[in-house]
Parts: structure tokens; sequence; C-alpha cells
């Protein structure tokens, strides 16, 4: 054995690995802060439309970034939709609607197919009568024939 000149008054202590190698005192763990999410709210109403007053209104609305939101104007036809991108350095997107009020067509009867139509149809039923006639009248003729003439056997 080597003779030190130093003599360690103390018994030699595992050396320390990680965070708490270099603090003098023992660390306590840290309290972990919930995560708090910012939840905006919801202001879509008139089945997701942002009512605003007017097109600048609509312009200086405040929307998150990758969001969107569609605006009717209250005061003009129009509807308009502010797109942010997903980050700071790229420009909202502002659309502009115009919107159009069009007549609708008042219902009607369905058209008539040219067999369902009076006259085709009562030429029809013409036809069948006279056909039930003619079948009758066959039916008649066979159940009036003898035995004989039906060509059945005689015993």
């Amino acid at each position: 054995m080597a003779n030190y000149p130093y003599v360690q008054p103390y018994p030699a202590q595992p050396m320390q690995v990680g965070a708490t190698a270099f603090t003098p005192y023992p660390q306590m763990p840290m309290p972990q802060q919930p995560i708090q999410q910012t939840q905006i709210p919801v202001q879509n109403q008139n089945g997701g439309f942002v009512t605003v007053r007017s097109e600048e209104e609509a312009r200086n609305y405040p929307v998150g970034y990758g969001n969107s939101v569609k605006f009717k104007d209250e005061n003009a036809p129009y509807i308009y939709e502010k797109i942010m991108g997903l980050s700071q350095f790229e420009k909202p997107v502002f659309k502009k609607y115009r919107l159009v009020e069009e007549d609708s067509p008042e219902v009607t009867e369905a058209p008539k197919n040219d067999i369902l139509e009076d006259s085709k149809y009562d030429e029809l039923k013409s036809d069948i009568k006279d056909l039930r006639s003619q079948l009758n009248n066959v039916r008649n003729r066979l159940n009036s024939l003898s035995p004989k003439e039906k060509g059945g056997d005689t015993k």
C-alpha cells in the first residue's frame, strides 16, 4: 500500500449521477404544475356562424392559429370566412361570399306518363274489357262442348 499524505476524515461516499450530483442539499421532488388548456368560448351560433355588423368587424375578429371562423353580416347579404395559418408568419386568408336569394319553383304535379294520360288510360281500360269478354266467350264455348268434342275418353 502506498502512503498518502492526505487522510480522508470521512468514509468514501458513492458518487452521485444526474441532477442531484452537484447540489449540496438533498433535492425534494418538484411539484408538477397542471397543464392548463386555454378554452376559447364557443361563439358560433346561427348554425356555426358568428354574427357581425360589418366586414371590418369580421376582419378584426381574433382567430387562433390553425383555425377558421365563418361570419354572417347582419346588415348586408354577405358571408365571410377568416382562416388563420398554423404560424404567426402566415397571413390570414379572408374570403367574402355574396348571398343571392333564388326563387324556388312552385310545386307542380308530377308529369304524367304517356301511358297514364286520361285518354290512353281509357283506351287501355276498354281494351282490357274486350279481352275479358273474349276470354269469357271462349270459356263458355269450352264448357258447352260434349265430352266427345272435348277429346276426352268415352267408356
